[in-house]
């Protein structure tokens, strides 16, 4: 029987999504806590599966993906991973779970079929993992080797360039995650390519190698670079960097999408509650216990409530 980590903060959603795939008799472990989550799946349990909420407090679903690959990577296969939130929707949060390693995404509420589905397919066909593309731009192959082995055995997905002009006019490029420049290229500064880079491929991080001298005093947005390493650099160090800044690039768009997800929620407050106040009716919320909470400016008139 296939096992099922389930994690939401939200206990009704956590019933419902448990209790749908227990018709499927799959073996459902539910976790209300994200952190108790990390510390089952820490003492050596391994679920065929996981259904994460994204918004979460402690442990966010972002982060946990993060916390995953960082687990299970280097030594077993990640678990696939099916994202749920009813907070954040669209292509953009599709996008973003590539990024951190989510297998598929489901906007929530969603329809039991539908999520019956997600997840069988999932324990059914786990996905290939996503790997991340980083471009090598270098005329010196020798003395980049180490670095694309190790890129490779961490599995990442490699190509290499001889020279700038040849990146450019090249069609149907797979986005890179890292753009590494070995300075000084053979047929363009590396000011200018990775000016190009940035207009191209904004959501790139770009690495440029180059002389120990020049790197310290080197101002990366001088030449358009997220960082500036010099050559003699430990290659794993070089790597993690990598690594490191694909992640926080990714975290750092999830930020963003919350403060737009955050702006539209304030915009719908504000309309629903001058809607609420204008409209011609009187207007009355009680809460469980039968308490007033909110009455309309026509309502306050009409049962003589002065304004507070």
């Amino acid at each position: 029987m296939a096992s099922i980590l389930v994690i939401n903060d939200d206990s009704v959603q956590l019933h419902l999504l448990a209790s749908w795939l227990e018709k499927d008799y799959f073996a459902v472990n539910r976790f209300v806590c994200s952190e108790a989550a990390w510390l089952w799946l820490q003492e050596g349990n391994v679920p065929d599966a996981i259904v994460l909420d994204l918004h979460m407090p402690g442990i966010s679903g972002w982060r946990f993906c993060e916390l995953l690959h960082s687990f299970f990577g280097s030594t077993q296969a990640v678990p696939p991973v099916l994202a749920v939130s009813a907070t954040y929707t669209g292509i953009d949060a599709q996008d973003i779970l590539k990024d951190l390693g989510a297998s598929a995404f489901l906007a929530l509420p969603t329809d039991p079929q539908r999520f019956r589905q997600q997840v069988r397919q999932l324990v059914e066909s786990p996905p290939s993992p996503q790997r991340p593309h980083v471009w090598i731009v270098s005329t010196h192959k020798s003395e980049i080797q180490r670095i694309h082995d190790l890129f490779v055995e961490r599995g990442w997905q490699v190509v290499e360039w001889p020279a700038g002009k040849q990146v450019q006019v090249a069609v149907n490029l797979v986005h890179p995650d890292i753009v590494l420049i070995d300075d000084p290229l053979s047929d363009m500064t590396s000011e200018e390519f990775g000016i190009w880079c940035k207009g191209q491929y904004p959501h790139a991080m770009c690495i440029v190698l180059g002389q120990e001298s020049t790197a310290r005093g080197y101002l990366p947005h001088a030449i358009h670079a997220d960082a500036y390493l010099p050559k003699g650099n430990d290659p794993l160090h070089i790597i993690s960097l990598c690594e490191k800044g694909r992640w926080e690039r990714a975290l750092s768009r999830v930020e963003h999408l919350l403060d737009i997800r955050t702006d539209d929620l304030r915009e719908s407050e504000a309309q629903f509650k001058e809607l609420f106040e204008t409209l011609p009716d009187v207007l009355v919320i009680y809460d469980q216990q039968g308490i007033i909470t909110h009455v309309n400016s026509l309502g306050a008139q009409q049962l003589g409530y002065l304004p507070t």
